[in-house]
Order: C-alpha cells, then structure tokens, then sequence
C-alpha cells in the first residue's frame, strides 16, 4: 500500500529529471480582494509551489493571508518553477493580474 502512497512522489522526480526545469517570474497586481481570492484558486490548482515575494519576503502564493501581509498596494514578484508546459498554462490562467 505505501507504493500507492509515494507514486506521485517519484513521478514528479521523474519528470524533473527527465524535462528541463526552468524558473519562471512575473510581476502580478490586484485591484480588490475577490481578484487575491481567484489568483490563490489558480495557484492552488497547480501541483508545483508557487512563490510570491515583495521587499525581501518569500511567502507561499497559494495561501491568501500570506499575499494579503504582503500588502496590495504595489505589484508582487511571483517565481515558478517549473517545466515550460506547465508554466505556460499558469501564466495564461493568470493573464489578468499580470503587470506590465
């Protein structure tokens, strides 16, 4: 039973290994607190981490009290990393809190 357990384990490590993995970054903003709420929706969709940092701060993106002690009065630098694939459908998803 514990096979079954590890099994996504060991196919994320395979497909690190076999694809390359690049780090991806864009800068996102919100205009109210429903746009947080649907970016974390995205983000918690997506079964890599998601980063958001601001002023020397890492939180996790997919937790939406962590963006909010972030402040939403400037954009926040999000960090992915991840196959290209993957990260082009996030971006798309996301197209309406990018910045610039």
């Amino acid at each position: 039973m514990g096979c079954f357990i590890l099994y996504p384990i060991y196919e994320r490590m395979y497909r690190f290994l076999q694809e390359d993995l690049v780090m991806h970054d864009c800068y996102v903003s919100f205009a109210s607190a429903a746009d947080v709420k649907e970016f974390v929706e995205i983000a918690m969709k997506q079964y890599f981490p998601v980063h958001a940092e601001q002023d020397g701060l890492k939180t996790d993106a997919k937790s939406i009290m962590s963006l909010f002690s972030m402040g939403l009065n400037r954009p926040i630098h999000v960090v992915v990393g991840e196959t290209d694939a993957d990260t082009t459908n996030f971006l798309s998803q996301m197209a309406p809190f990018l910045v610039g």
